[in-house]
């Protein structure tokens, strides 16, 4: 896909699904693209540069690679079971629409990579909670807890505002 795609319905309309197999490449600094319907990933979704947006769900057993300071934007409302991974030269962003229904593993969590949480407070602070693979959020109202492939320690670990204004976990 190119930088700008728009695929789905009109208005942000969730419309079809599309299925990938194979490789779905996302290539492309400039503005967002967007995916406007249920994706079904039992391939591998690659986003280099840029910005996606996914409306609808993300579901299957592939896999999604998030590199080059790329943002992927999860913003649909169904469980995700995927993995995602941050690739080489990432300082990539992983923005949950939904945190409370990421069940994925999270891998190749480096430096300068971020997963922001959508709904949780900046303004009230954060705490974190890392316990080897798991890692849970709480902004003093609600909470979320993100499962990663490797394990994560507080040293590495920091809250603070992500790029769309929620809160966010950053690897130091």
């Amino acid at each position: 896909m190119d930088s700008g795609a728009y695929l789905g319905g009109p208005n942000g309309s969730i419309v079809g699904t599309l299925a990938v197999g194979g490789t779905l490449v996302a290539n492309g600094a400039g503005s967002t693209s967007v995916i406007a319907a249920a994706i079904v990933d039992n391939g591998s979704i690659q986003l280099g540069y840029g910005e996606m947006q996914f409306l609808g769900s993300l579901t299957g057993t592939g896999s999604v690679t998030v590199s080059n300071g790329a943002t992927l934007d999860l913003l649909g409302s169904s469980t995700i079971t995927n993995t995602i991974t941050f690739g080489h030269a990432s300082s990539g962003i992983l923005d949950l629409g939904t945190p409370d229904s990421f069940l994925g593993t999270i891998a190749g969590f480096s430096s300068g990579d971020m997963v922001e949480l959508d709904g949780f407070q900046w303004a009230d602070g954060g705490t974190l909670v890392v316990q080897g693979k798991t890692v849970t959020i709480t902004d003093g109202n609600q909470s979320a807890t993100l499962n990663f492939s490797s394990a994560q320690t507080l040293s590495q670990l920091v809250i603070g505002e992500g790029p769309h204004g929620w809160l966010s976990v950053i690897h130091t």
